[in-house]
């Protein structure tokens, strides 16, 4: 994210970055952790945290503490839900309005996800895109930093997001100029080698892949003062939607304990304020149900998804009468999603082993689509790098939650709308994101059930994909010929369906009209290229020649692959 932008409203909601922000407790990194998945269980190690915890405020960061030398790097890690970009982009802004660290005169935030991971770099290519510059000012812009780099701050936004290996010594690069893979170059950058004067801030999930920085703190999240204070915030003017939230966490200890982490008091208030909502409109036919019983964020999040498939016609649930009813069925659907559609990845919800017990989930259909919570402790290092293969429900937001859980909202049209208001300067890749992400061979009776009786269960299908760019797809015809020169490549899984939504209209409204996408193919590709993916296996059914020629050619383009046979 070039540094100019740093002044945007970032925010997706009516509300701007400025009006929501709440402080986050950050501290120097200590030996103590938090559990993974904190909730009502975990609190009482939480509090106790946070009352020997020495917090640091933001403008301290680079500030000589305990007597040691004022650090050049800095390492904030922070789990999943935390607040870590969040806090990235509040600095961003209160140095653009001169409330923080004067003395930097260029920032530079870089959210790591959207960097392409199999190209080239030079020093230019990954602080300057974005920027309206001609190839000879970005060099002009280049010696400017490089002549004034006591003067720069480089956010690296996300490390835990992308493959990188930290590199050491000769194998770091020290010429700006040179293209360079984007391992090297962040090493380089962060051991003060490339850049070399300049700050860095580093933030990442706790895992062993991250770099050696001068300074290492750790974010935990919000305190209970945060907590008040961001309910509101969340409520704006309406004193009673404040009071309201209030008495239910204070009522119900066990709901009010999951929001420590700031995203899931994002998602508490909300459905609490969906609660407030029903309660005083006349219109609202079908409530929210109560959350009192909730104990868990997984269940929080199957219930509200209960909620929207209830609202939005779900045949399936019309019979249950009980929340356990209804929470027991959601997660056995889910298992029966998992095991009979085939997938091009594998999802798997963790869940806490008590829970698939009293679910009732088979050991068959637990294989198909879980992890209990024991078995991801000795995966705990693979689930960082490979997210995409292992879901936690303590991880989602909102909106990849209802992806997630597996439950059919409807027509596709109805999940469209609930996400087209949100005004995000990415809302095209949410809306990809969100097209499908299960196909099956020959669907049995179980999966049509599932499907509610609607037509076509292909377009109404749908499931987590949120980690992954995935379009559905029929089988066959080139699966064998195409499959050997994708399966090596560990990357997204792009597959393409016929019956979905037209990719044109996919695609920005001011580019669309520019006649630049004049097939389905053609947006394809540069979809592909939006999101900085390669592509790990496509299976195709009745395409003509033509088409395939334009898939090959935005293949090419945007992969790594150098030969498609």
């Amino acid at each position: 994210m070039p540094f100019q932008q740093t002044v945007d409203d970032y925010s997706d909601t009516e509300a701007g970055l400025d009006d929501m922000f709440v402080q986050l407790l950050l501290q120097q990194y200590s030996t103590t952790h938090l559990p993974e998945t904190p909730g009502y269980r975990d609190v009482k190690a939480l509090q106790k945290l946070m009352q020997k915890s020495t917090p640091i405020k933001l403008s301290q960061l680079f500030d000589r503490l305990d007597h040691k030398r004022a650090p050049r790097s800095v390492l904030i890690l922070g789990r999943a839900g935390v607040g870590k970009s969040t806090l990235m982009k509040q600095v961003a802004r209160l140095w653009a309005k001169e409330e923080l660290w004067k003395d930097i005169e260029y920032l530079f935030l870089i959210t790591l996800r959207e960097l392409q991971q199999d190209r080239m770099w030079t020093l230019a290519d990954l602080l300057l895109d974005g920027l309206p510059l001609d190839p000879a000012e970005k060099q002009v812009a280049v010696k400017l930093l490089m002549e004034n780099t006591s003067r720069v701050l480089c956010v690296q936004e996300g490390m835990d997001e992308v493959d990188i290996r930290h590199l050491k010594g000769h194998d770091l690069q020290r010429d700006c100029h040179k293209d360079t893979d984007l391992s090297t170059i962040l090493s380089s950058i962060t051991c003060n080698v490339m850049l070399k004067g300049a700050k860095v801030i580093v933030t990442s999930r706790p895992n062993n892949n991250v770099p050696e920085c001068n300074r290492k703190t750790e974010l935990y999240g919000f305190t209970e003062e945060s907590i008040q204070m961001y309910i509101h915030k969340f409520s704006g003017r309406n004193n009673d939607l404040e009071t309201f939230i209030k008495d239910y966490l204070r009522d119900n200890v066990n709901i009010g304990t999951l929001c420590y982490l700031p995203v899931q008091c994002n998602f508490v208030c909300a459905y609490l304020s969906d609660m407030y909502s029903d309660t005083h409109s006349e219109e609202t036919s079908i409530p929210s149900n109560d959350i009192s019983a909730v104990r868990t964020m997984t269940q929080l999040y199957v219930l509200a998804t209960i909620n929207m498939a209830k609202k939005h016609g779900t045949k399936s649930l019309e019979h249950e009468r009980t929340f356990d009813d209804m929470l027991g069925t959601s997660v056995r659907c889910h298992a029966k999603l998992a095991k009979h559609c085939t997938m091009s990845t594998p999802l798997q919800i963790i869940m806490y082993d008590e829970d698939l017990e009293e679910f009732g989930i088979s050991d068959e259909d637990r294989k198909a689509g879980f992890l209990a919570e024991s078995e991801t402790k000795r995966l705990k290092g693979h689930l960082t790098h490979r997210r995409h293969r292992c879901w936690s429900f303590h991880h989602l937001s909102m909106q990849e939650m209802f992806a997630a859980v597996g439950l059919l909202l409807g027509p596709r049209e109805d999940l469209m709308k609930l996400i087209q208001h949100k005004q995000s300067a990415r809302q095209h890749e949410v809306l990809i994101k969100f097209i499908v992400g299960l196909w099956c061979d020959q669907p049995n009776k179980d999966f049509m059930d599932l499907v509610s009786g609607q037509a076509e269960a292909q377009e109404t299908s749908l499931s987590g994909c949120s980690a992954q760019l995935s379009m559905t797809l029929e089988p066959r015809v080139f699966i064998e010929k195409l499959t050997h020169v994708f399966d090596t490549l560990e990357v997204t899984t792009i597959i393409y369906e016929a019956q979905c939504p037209s990719l044109v209209d996919l695609v920005p409204e001011e580019l669309s009209s520019s006649n630049m996408f004049p097939t389905e193919m053609a947006a394809l590709s540069w979809i592909l290229r939006q999101q900085q993916c390669r592509v790990a296996k496509v299976i195709l059914q009745d395409l003509d020649s033509r088409l395939m020629s334009q898939l090959v050619q935005g293949l090419q383009q945007n992969t790594s692959v150098q030969e498609l046979k």
